[in-house]
């Protein structure tokens, strides 16, 4: 069976950082680029992105083309399928960067493949520490991070329903590490093709408890 890694967590958390280091150390991982309406704006490398217009997205959406997607303020982000077959036929193995329920879209998908999921996680007095270090240089930066963690409260709580659907959780404190631990945990489960035997039980429970 052909296995995806599927990256998740909070707002803050550092999953583009721990994405980024992983492909650096391995180089046989490809990030999925995602589909989106929105509108280009100086993406770093001009590819960050398949832009589709609302109707052909829509479309693919309705015909079974995409793996997840969701809408934020009045624009589609999804998972295209044939990102996952391109990298599947370059020989590599698919990295994706999803929100929570895009993640347990891609775990229901068993057919085609086997995402393997990790929830990235860490104190949220932490995750705001980082947040307020980002928006130093940002007028708007304050509120940004309120609603930012409001997301993030509501996403540990829903663990209670959508722990199930991860297979290992890993606490994001040095790069590098939690990196090295993804890749470890990965290379584990796709040797023994089974789903994880890690009892995640307990950090479902304390995350899902943040008030």
């Amino acid at each position: 069976m052909r296995r995806v890694l599927v990256l998740t967590g909070p707002s803050g958390v550092g999953k583009t950082s721990v994405a980024e280091q992983i492909l650096r150390e391995c180089p046989h991982f490809s990030l999925v680029r995602s589909a989106t309406t929105r509108e280009r704006r100086g993406d770093r490398h001009g590819d960050e992105y398949i832009y589709l217009d609302k109707d052909e997205f829509l479309r693919r959406v309705a015909s079974g083309e995409m793996v997840e997607y969701t809408e934020y303020s009045g624009n589609y982000y999804g998972t295209p399928k044939s990102e996952l077959e391109r990298i599947f036929s370059e020989g590599k193995i698919p990295l994706l960067i999803l929100d929570i329920r895009g993640a347990v879209s891609a775990k229901r998908i068993t057919e085609e493949f086997k995402s393997l999921n990790i929830y990235l996680w860490e104190e949220l007095s932490t995750v705001v520490s980082r947040l307020y270090k980002r928006a130093v240089n940002d007028p708007t930066g304050i509120e940004k991070i309120e609603k930012r963690m409001l997301a993030n409260k509501r996403d540990y709580k829903s663990l209670s329903e959508y722990g199930v659907y991860f297979d290992a959780f890993v606490k994001s404190e040095e790069v590098s590490k939690s990196a090295a631990e993804c890749i470890s945990i990965f290379n584990k489960i796709k040797e023994s093709n089974e789903r994880s035997e890690f009892d995640n039980s307990e950090i479902i429970a304390k995350l899902s408890s943040y008030q």
